[in-house]
């Protein structure tokens, strides 16, 4: 006779029971951004002049004819202080702004025109464009009509 084998199965391993771990620790609640209150500047909404007057040399120099030709290219343009620079707007509506910085003045201008740059000497993208005055050999005459005709095209976009 033939002997008959037959299959035994293990039995199902048991699963260890879960043990109880540290508990997560919980994360700080933080207000939400729009709830975080700053401080404002001490000098928002104040006359450019106060900038300009601690300027000397070339920075002084640049950024006062910057002025001269934002102010004759858009003479609707108010200036104040903003973020601890003069920006200059038309109807609340920034146009452009400059600051100087270590080795170069920027000057910013607002998005929303085309704005022609056959030299490329603007820098950024979408949000705006920028130029970099190092010297007022950087500011020469050809230069200055480049950024009269910048601001009045941004000025031309404004509301």
């Amino acid at each position: 006779m033939a002997a008959k084998h037959s299959k035994q199965t293990k039995p199902a391993a048991r699963k260890p029971a879960k043990r109880p771990g540290p508990k997560a620790a919980k994360r700080p609640t933080t207000q939400p951004a729009a709830d975080k209150k700053y401080a404002k500047r001490s000098d928002l909404g104040a006359s450019i002049d106060g900038y300009l007057a601690g300027l000397d040399g070339e920075p002084h120099a640049i950024c006062d004819t910057l002025v001269t030709l934002i102010q004759k290219a858009a003479p609707a343009a108010t200036s104040e202080l903003k973020w601890g620079m003069p920006v200059f707007a038309i109807g609340g509506a920034m146009l452009c702004y400059f600051r100087v910085q270590k080795t170069y003045i920027r000057f910013g201008l607002a998005p929303g025109a085309a704005l022609d740059d056959p030299d490329g000497v603007l820098y950024g993208s979408g949000d705006g464009k920028h130029l970099k005055l190092a010297s007022m050999k950087d500011f020469d005459p050809r230069r200055q009509k480049q950024v009269t005709g910048w601001v009045k095209a941004v000025a031309s976009a404004r509301p």
